[in-house]
């Protein structure tokens, strides 16, 4: 014969609680909160047990949410360059018993729509990497207004809406200062600003604020606009801010993909990295260790930033009266070999 199901009064039974306190520790309501963790590990520990898995779908329309999280990207460029923000907002869910469902929208409409359907899936809360002049704020906001807790990833345009993010003004203020302590007082830039105004501006504010503080007059004919955030777009980029402007002795790209397209055209035009040019990147990610020379970077630190935004969620979740507030995390500068004395200096 098939064995039955165990159900919560067997539950409760074999942790010595009510069915109601198994019913509001499985489906974590706000009950729970006066539960001591004591009793909430024994019934749990009852539940793995027992086998009992309850009804996922019956506790979720109880409550009003599931236990997913939505993370919407939106250009399959920003979701690959941040590919790692993924995997670690993935994992940092994973520890607090929550699903995560990555979206991916190839265009700001087809993220519009997507959001229309973000009530009917009833999620635990919603995750942005969303980096448009576009940003729907007013929408976001309305959602938000119906207890749909939501973080942004990138640098929040509202104080309605919290950002949990990288201190991008921080971060190319490091790697300015860098290039500037190398005798480099002609910096350029790498960015695409049209479509990625939010994280670019913070970061070209760091550019300029070193610059600033060292006594440089800001150049706007060395900052290069490119077309996307990719590695051609680096290595088309830099042939075309050096034909017009040949003085330049470093390179800042708004990304690692950007500065290592910039390495790669340099050489096939004979030009030394770094003796000749000195070129960082942004984000440090695992492909510049491989090139060479290995790429200067600054490091977004992704785990502290997905724990403490799935924490956001989780606290929002807890407690409607909860008001989080926007973080910068802090960056690190990461000094390789693909940045030197500038060439117009004896020594540095």
């Amino acid at each position: 014969m098939q064995k039955e199901k165990p159900t919560l009064e067997d539950v409760g039974r074999e942790a010595g609680v009510s069915p109601a306190t198994v019913s509001y520790v499985i489906s974590n309501s706000k009950h729970a909160d006066r539960i001591s963790p004591e009793t909430k590990r024994r019934v749990l520990a009852a539940a793995k047990s027992l086998g009992y898995s309850g009804n996922s779908l019956a506790i979720a329309l109880k409550r009003g949410y599931t236990d997913t999280v939505v993370l919407l990207a939106v250009t399959w460029t920003l979701a690959s360059a941040q590919a790692e923000m993924t995997t670690s907002i993935t994992r940092a869910a994973a520890r607090k018993g929550l699903h995560t469902i990555v979206h991916v929208a190839s265009e700001d409409q087809e993220a519009l729509t997507f959001l229309e359907d973000i009530p009917s899936l009833k999620p635990f809360g919603l995750l942005l990497q969303w980096d448009s002049d576009n940003f729907p704020e007013g929408r976001l906001q309305d959602l938000a207004a119906t207890g749909l807790p939501i973080v942004d990833l990138l640098p929040s345009g509202t104080d309605d809406i919290v950002s949990v993010t990288a201190d991008r003004e921080q971060g190319f203020r490091l790697v300015t200062e860098h290039l500037l302590s190398l005798g480099h007082e002609r910096i350029a830039v790498l960015v695409e600003t049209t479509k990625r105004w939010r994280s670019s501006s913070r970061k070209l504010a760091g550019y300029r604020a070193a610059l600033s503080q060292a006594g440089i007059d800001y150049d706007g004919g060395i900052i290069e606009e490119i077309g996307s955030a990719e590695f051609e777009n680096g290595y088309e980029g830099i042939k075309s801010l050096l034909a017009r402007r040949p003085d330049v002795t470093a390179v800042i790209g708004m990304n690692d993909y950007i500065a290592i397209g910039a390495i790669a055209a340099a050489q096939d035009m004979g030009i030394r990295v770094p003796r000749e040019l000195s070129v960082a990147g942004y984000g440090a990610h695992r492909e510049g260790i491989y090139i060479r020379p290995t790429l200067t970077s600054v490091a977004v630190p992704f785990p502290g930033i997905t724990e403490t935004a799935v924490d956001t969620l989780v606290q929002m979740r807890k407690d409607a009266r909860f008001k989080p507030k926007s973080i910068c995390k802090p960056m690190e500068l990461i000094i390789r070999d693909s940045t030197g004395c500038s060439r117009l200096k004896v020594e540095c």
